[in-house]
This record gives structure tokens, C-alpha cells and sequence, in this order.
């Protein structure tokens, strides 16, 4: 059984007759009976690209169908032994018809029912009436048994013109897994203590295909465990290896199955435990997202015995370079401070120590995470996070449950809030799954002093009922972060294909991002600056709540929001904001500021009450109370094109609210363009140099040095602000007019 690994495989089913060939073609009349030859031969060159030798395949089952019937000739199917790699079966088909020709290559059953037309696979059931092909599950599948490889081919719309030759290739409706483990590697494990006894693998595998086009029949595959035997490693068999192109490494053969897949590429989870001769010990290695594809053999290989955590994994093609290449990581490494994660498991085991053991911890993503859409629960005996079996649906924008715990929200966290440092490192987090009735919800819920940069959050669904409007209870929604303040920082992090909905205070990134200096009891705090800065949204996100909704961020509460893009859609009852819903000053010497940020024309802010307020940079913008007489708003260098529907829409805001007589409130440098002519529905800011264009050419360069003029003015003014040493609210970029309009640059 070992060496079937050597060899490359050849199938050809071939029509011929005894002295005829192709190009000299025997026409019969019409009508007319003729003998035609089938001939399949296993010695010949093979279309197939997958790798293995064959031999176990012994049996061929035929059946013809006339064209487009549904069930088979009578007396036109059965089944035809393979010797010497042949077989041959002599048919009668009518001149001038067209038929279906379908065959399938398999293992038979040593005792097998010799009853005409009964196809008896060992490891398949063959069904012509209903054209389809299933494997047996009934017993258990064994690891490592070469009688699971299998051929088929239909030949479509064959008219029989006469006695005649024809060519063509089966192909496996097969992928082929392997694990392949260093030769060097099995002799240091052996000079442990640990020699490979046997081998189990559990894999998602279909169980059914149509025989007729090579669709599968059920809409999802399933995990399957190919249950312990015997390892293919042979110990004393130098020669018994796995060929890896371009790679010069020595590979033993360590288990071995077939896969049911599709001819795309597709993933699954895999998992190998491996059992030592000793019967004391056994190891279970898990691989996430391996590919997997039709006619193609994946190859999983490394110092899998002695250095699991480490391997490669290889999509091969025959007589081609290896066209896939993935090579993942551990589920996490422990560093000073912070983990690097590669997986979802390894994501979810940071996701425990943040929240029960240090609230510090870092995190670090060196590769892209899927989080599976299944719910959550806790792992305490191993301190982690794990999936179970509940399946997660998405209705109207609510999923049917959180693939996600619960982050450090107020309610919850005892007083303690998140606060280490996440690094995304450019990777992206897909397919987040939230529903929470929580103060604060997201990826994070309340942090204080954490910081989120460099990662990408894509078909993110966050849903959060918690909030009373009637009782004044706020709540905080973002897809990254609930609520953010005390030098938090959400800095280049991107919202795709997502959606976000909650009551009040809810934004694509933060719900609400917080800063104070001094409280109205004249009690000096020592926070420091919270900010949001270039990030982005794109046009298939859409964000929704009751009030204070935007773009960017729910509210910003005397902090920085800056160099920020909104392509989502905004929808409100009230203060709907393309890039906030919110925007106002704390007590005292704690300014707001949105700072050259866009909102383009693929975003619609909508506001659907009565009296709803909307803007393309902020639905409301206020100082926060009359005695607040050194505080201001500001809006610098911020651009829009953006649709605002709304009972009172503004151009730019919805309403500028006065305290005390005065508005405090500054829109400067920016513009927008609209057939609108107001710059906000209600309320009087402080405007300097901001324009309405009814288109973006509309501006001239009179205009863009007024605006360069103002941001000037702005950088030098003791109305700016310092984060870090730095003026956290400078401008550093300047209006330049081209040919589209006056761009940032």
C-alpha cells in the first residue's frame, strides 16, 4: 500500500474499434446498430493534475442515456473489471442518435454482487437514476486508504455516426490532503521516544455529487474524521516520499486522505492527531483555513512532529509550479507585553487575558482573521474564548447572536477599562458578529488609553440595543470602539462592507470619543487627548441609530477627529453627521475639532424625524454650556459633496446651538457642494472663508487662498491645541486648486 505514493497516475477512456481510426470513419446508415469499443486504459498519460498511482482503482461503472433522459438504457449499464490497467466493453448504440455516456472509476468491494447492472463500489454509491454519487459514511472512513480515489467523466451529446475512435480524460472530483513530515524531522522525534504509529484527520468534506455536471449536492460541506490507522510512514523505505516541487527537503508521508470538493478553491479547518507506537502518547495538531480544490493534492508540510506550529502549506498542480502557496503561523506568541496573533483562536485567546487578566495586554496581527459566524462561549479551564456549534444569521442588519465577547463594557468591567495597544499591522479582521444590550459596544467596548491602528474591519455587523431614550440613558456603538477616551486613539482603521446600528451616540468606528480638562466643579483632570484620525468608510457601509449618528464617530466630546473619510450612509431620527453625529466642547479649555475631513458624494446622511437636524460634517455642533466661555467648536478645512436629506438639513451642519448669547462654534477653510444654500439648518456660526459651490470647479483661486489663509491662522492661533508636544489639531495639508476642484494636498 505504501509505494501507491511513487507513482503518477494516467486515465484515458477511449472509443475506438479494432481497425479504425479517428480521421477514417466507418458511416453506417441511419439508424442502423453499430458495435462501438470502449477501452479504459489506466496505463496512459493522464489529464487528471492530481498525484497518486491509481493501482486501487479496479472497477469501472457505465451507463448510457439517451440525450437528456433521466434515467439510463435498459441493459446499457454495468460494470467492467480492470486488468493490466485495462478494460474494455464492446456496445451496441443506434447510428444517427445522441446519447449520454457517463462512466465512474472506483475501488470495488472484494466480495462483490455480480448481479447485472449492480454497482457496488467499496467506498461510494453510484445512483444513474438520479445521476449522482455518494460516499459512504456507514462505517466510518479510514485515514490513510488509497481506495477512496476515484474517476469519472460524462460524455455529452456523443451522436454515432458509425464505428469510430474517440479520446478523452476522466478526472478526480477529488482533492488530495497529505501531510508530509521532514525526514530529518522523523528521525529526531524517533530519538525522543516518539515513532508514528497511526493516524486520524477530520475534515469538511461534501459526501455527494451530480454526476452529470459535477455540482455538489449539499449546500455546505460537513466535517468528517477519517478515523485512526495505520500511518503511511515507512521507516525503512528511503524512497517512500512525498515529491514537493521546488523544494528540496526530504518529505515522509504522515496521513493521507481524499476530500469531495468543488472545482474552486475552497477552505476548511483540519485536524490530525497522530499516535506514538507506544500507545502512551498521542499529539492533535489543528490547521485553519487549508485549501482545498478539485483534481488537486494540498500538501501540508514541515517539522510537523517535533515543531507542529511550523509548517507550510502547498496547493500542487502536476507539471506546473506549485500555484498556492499559504503559510501560516501559531495561534499566538507571548511577547514583552503584547501577543502576536495569527488566527481567530489565537485572537480569542487575547480576547480572555484582556479582559480577566491584564487589561494592558497588546495585541499584534501578523496575518488576516476570519471570525466564523458562530457564537461564543467561555473556556475557563484554558483561559480562552472558543466557537460552538450555534450558527449566527443576520436579519435586517441584527445577527442572531455575537462571535465576539464582551470587551471591558462599564456595566461589566468593574471600573476597569481596556487599555493596551492594538496594532493591526495592515491586516483586516472579516465577518465580526455583535448583538449586545450594553452602555458601550464594538470590538472594544470601553477603553481607556488603548489605541487601534493599522487594521481593517470588513463585513463587520454591530448591533447594540442597550440605551433608553425616554429615561436619558446614553449608549455608545462603533464597530471598533463603544466609547473611547483618556489618550485612546483610533488612528488609520477602515470600516468595508459593514453595518453598524445602535440608539444614540453611534459612529462606524467610535460611538463616542471623550476628553476633559477641567470639571464644573473646577477639579483638574489629567486626561489626556482622545482622537480619531485617517480613517475611512467605504460606500457599502451603512450606520443607523436614533440620534447623534455619524460617519466617522456618534460624538466627538472635546476631542480631535481629523484627515477622516466617510463614503457610508448616515441615518438618523435627529443629528445625523457624515462625519459626526455630535460635535461639541467640554467644560473648560477643552476645544472640538474636526479637522480636513471628507465626506464624499457616495455618502447619504439622512435625517427622518420631524424636527431632525443633518450636516455633511456634523448634525449638531455646541459649546457645551453657557459658563463655558473658553471652549469652542471648529470645523477646519473639511470638505463635502455629499447628499443631506433632512426637515433641516445644512450644508455643512444641521445646528450650531448658542449658550450664553454666544455659539462658539467655527466653520472655517471648508466647503461643500450643493444647490443648498445654507451652511446649517439652524444657528449662526462663526464662518470664515467656507463656501457653497454649486459644483467643485465652481471654485476659484481667490477662494483657496482665503481658505489657506484661514488655516493659517488656525495653526498659529492659541486655539490649537497639543497632543504628545504636538499641536494635535494642526493643518498640515493646504487647499490646491486643479482641475477638479480644490483638493487637500
Amino acid at each position: 500500500m505504501k509505494r501507491f505514493f511513487r507513482f503518477m497516475m494516467a486515465i484515458a477512456v477511449i472509443f475506438s474499434a479494432a481497425s479504425c481510426a479517428k480521421e477514417n470513419v466507418s458511416v453506417a446508415p441511419e439508424g442502423q446498430e453499430v458495435e462501438v469499443s470502449f477501452v479504459a486504459d489506466l496505463g496512459g498519460a493522464l489529464g487528471s493534475r492530481a498525484i497518486a498511482d491509481g493501482t486501487t482503482v479496479d472497477e469501472v461503472a457505465w451507463a448510457v442515456y439517451e440525450d437528456g433522459a433521466n434515467a439510463p438504457l435498459e441493459n446499457l449499464q454495468g460494470t467492467l473489471k480492470i486488468q493490466d490497467k485495462q478494460a474494455t466493453l464492446n456496445v451496441r448504440l443506434a447510428t444517427g442518435k445522441t446519447y449520454d455516456i457517463a462512466f465512474f472509476a472506483y475501488k470495488a468491494q472484494e466480495a462483490k454482487t455480480e448481479l447485472k447492472g449492480t454497482v457496488d463500489p467499496l467506498h461510494y454509491n453510484v445512483f444513474w437514476a438520479e445521476k449522482k454519487v455518494c460516499m459512504k459514511l456507514d462505517p466510518q472512513p479510514s485515514a490513510n486508504d488509497e481506495s477512496f480515489d476515484c474517476f469519472w467523466y460524462v460524455e455529452h451529446n456523443y451522436t454515432v455516426a458509425g464505428p469510430e475512435s474517440k479520446t478523452f480524460p476522466l478526472t478526480r472530483p477529488l482533492a488530495q490532503l497529505n501531510l508530509g513530515v521532514n525526514a530529518l524531522d522523523v528521525d529526531d522525534a524517533k530519538d525522543a521516544g516518539f515513532v508514528v504509529s497511526d493516524t486520524q484527520i477530520t475534515v469538511n468534506t461534501y459526501t455527494q455529487f451530480n454526476m452529470f455536471d459535477g455540482s455538489l449536492y449539499e449546500q455546505a460541506s460537513i466535517p468528517v474524521t477519517f478515523k485512526r490507522a495505520d500511518s503511511p510512514i515507512d521507516y525503512n523505505d528511503d524512497d517512500d516520499v512525498l515529491n514537493i516541487q521546488n523544494d528540496n527537503n526530504v518529505y515522509k508521508y504522515l496521513a493521507t486522505t481524499y476530500v469531495l470538493v468543488g472545482e474552486n478553491k475552497v477552505t476548511s479547518d483540519v485536524s490530525v492527531t497522530i499516535w506514538n507506537a507506544n500507545e502512551a502518547d498521542q499529539n492533535t495538531i489543528n490547521y485553519s483555513y487549508v485549501p482545498l480544490q478539485r483534481n488537486y493534492r494540498t500538501n501540508i508540510i514541515g517539522n510537523l512532529l517535533t515543531s507542529p506550529s511550523i509548517f507550510t502549506i502547498i496547493i500542487d498542480e502536476r507539471f506546473e509550479v506549485p500555484d498556492h502557496i499559504y503559510v501560516p503561523k501559531e495561534d499566538y506568541v507571548m511577547c514583552d507585553g503584547y501577543m502576536e496573533v495569527s488566527n481567530e483562536r489565537g485572537l480569542l485567546k487575547w480576547a480572555y487575558i484582556a479582559q480577566y487578566e491584564d487589561k494592558s495586554m497588546g495585541l499584534k496581527l501578523v496575518d488576516n482573521i476570519i471570525l466564523p459566524a458562530k457564537e461564543i462561549a467561555i473556556d475557563n479551564a484554558n483561559k480562552t474564548f472558543v466557537y460552538t456549534d450555534t450558527d449566527i444569521t443576520v436579519t435586517d442588519g441584527i445577527p442572531s447572536g455575537s462571535n465576539w465577547p464582551v470587551m471591558s463594557d462599564y456595566e461589566t468591567a468593574g471600573g476597569e477599562f481596556l487599555g493596551g495597544k492594538i496594532d493591526g499591522n495592515g491586516m483586516t479582521i472579516s465577518g465580526l458578529r455583535i448583538n449586545h444590550d450594553l452602555v458601550a459596544s464594538g470590538f472594544l467596548c470601553w477603553t481607556k488609553g488603548a489605541t487601534v491602528d493599522n487594521l481593517t474591519f470588513d463585513d463587520a455587523v454591530v448591533y447594540n440595543a442597550g440605551g433608553d431614550i425616554e429615561n436619558n440613558k446614553e449608549s455608545y456603538t462603533g464597530i471598533v470602539i463603544g466609547r473611547c477616551w483618556d489618550g485612546s486613539h483610533v488612528n488609520n482603521v477602515h470600516i468595508t462592507n459593514s453595518s453598524v446600528t445602535g440608539l444614540c451616540e453611534v459612529g462606524a468606528l467610535v460611538g463616542r470619543v471623550y476628553h476633559r480638562t477641567q470639571k464644573s466643579s473646577g477639579q483638574w483632570l489629567n486626561e489626556k487627548m482622545a482622537y480619531v484620525t485617517y480613517c475611512t468608510t467605504d460606500e457599502n457601509t451603512v450606520v443607523k441609530g436614533d440620534n447623534n449618528v455619524g460617519g466617522i464617530v456618534g460624538m466627538n466630546y472635546g476631542c480631535v477627529v481629523g484627515q477622516c473619510v466617510n463614503n457610508a450612509d448616515v441615518i438618523a431620527r435627529t443629528q445625523a453627521g457624515g462625519i459626526a453625529g455630535f460635535h461639541r466642547s467640554y467644560y473648560r479649555y477643552t476645544d472640538a475639532y474636526l479637522i480636513g475631513c471628507t465626506t464624499t458624494a457616495k455618502a447619504t446622511i439622512t435625517a427622518t424625524g420631524t424636527n431632525g437636524y443633518a450636516g455633511a460634517f456634523a448634525g449638531y455642533t455646541m459649546r457645551d454650556n453657557s459658563s463655558h466661555i473658553n471652549t469652542r467648536t471648529w470645523i477646519i478645512g473639511c470638505a463635502s459633496e455629499s447628499t443631506v436629506v433632512a426637515p433641516k438639513a445644512g450644508t455643512m451642519v444641521g445646528n450650531s446651538a448658542k449658550n450664553n448669547g454666544e455659539y462658539g462654534n467655527c466653520i472655517a477653510a471648508s466647503y461643500a457642494v450643493t444647490d443648498q444654500t445654507a451652511f446649517t439648518a439652524a444657528g449662526n456660526p462663526q464662518i470664515e472663508a467656507a463656501y457653497n459651490f454649486t459644483t467643485a470647479t465652481a471654485a476659484t483661486q481667490t477662494d483657496v487662498d482665503a481658505m489657506n489663509a484661514a488655516i493659517e491662522a488656525f495653526n498659529v492661533s492659541s486655539d490649537n491645541i497639543y497632543v504628545n508636544g504636538e499641536k494635535g489639531a494642526v493643518m498640515l495639508k493646504r487647499w490646491v486648486l486643479t482641475e477638479a476642484g480644490p483638493v487637500l494636498q
